[in-house]
């Protein structure tokens, strides 16, 4: 009787094991699921209008209140350049230390104008369209420039053709937001995007129609 006992206690032991090892086994794998690779992140800011500016301040503080450590790159349109400010994971209190240095009044609680050219503009989508390149399909790419846009020929022309350029190179994960445009501007800045349309959006100046595109981040 005791060794009929024994056996049945030592059964109960091995089932116990393998149904622990099976559980944690289908644990793994739902963990392996739920983390998905960290998407890429470009920010181009063009604060060179009140309204930009204002925006600037908006979509700064709402990425830095949303940041999940996605590796985020920001250039600052300056002058006629775009100027990496930021290459790393995005960091809620790097990115509020990083909002005050580029401000050219800290003082005020505004963001202030920086002025920019066309050319700068172009310096963007060419860093967003090599940054497209070099991720390919390794993982979401997710490009945000932040600019009033431009009827400018030349610019527009310059603009096209650098996406043309990515579309022969690549068809990969990526995705680009164009943000903060003018009425005036629109239609002829985002049909500079017509050969990579799958991939392109844009939003004007009201926060509210930006916030829908900006929550991606």
């Amino acid at each position: 009787m005791n060794t009929q006992k024994n056996q049945i206690r030592i059964w109960q032991k091995v089932a116990a094991y393998f149904t622990k090892s099976i559980a944690l086994f289908l644990i793994s794998i739902f963990v392996a699921g739920c983390d998905p690779e960290k998407s890429e992140v470009y920010l181009g800011i063009q604060p060179n209008t009140e309204t930009t500016a204002q925006l600037t301040e908006d979509v700064w503080h709402f990425m830095a209140k949303r940041s999940r450590n996605n590796r985020i790159s920001i250039d600052l349109l300056k002058g006629d350049s775009a100027q990496t400010i930021y290459s790393n994971p995005a960091n809620k209190r790097s990115l509020q230390e990083l909002r005050q240095t580029i401000d050219p009044n800290p003082n005020t609680p505004e963001m202030d104008i920086i002025l920019s050219s066309d050319r700068a503009l172009i310096a963007a989508f060419q860093r967003f369209k090599d940054l497209a390149i070099a991720n390919g399909d390794k993982s979401e790419f997710h490009a945000y420039i932040l600019t009033a846009g431009t009827t400018d020929e030349r610019t527009l022309s310059q603009l096209k053709t650098i996406c043309e350029k990515l579309a022969e190179k690549t068809d990969g994960n990526f995705h680009i937001y164009l943000i903060g445009l003018t009425e005036a501007n629109r239609l002829k800045t985002v049909s500079t995007l017509h050969p990579i349309a799958a991939h392109a959006y844009s939003a004007g100046q009201s926060f509210s129609e930006v916030q829908k595109l900006i929550r991606k981040f």
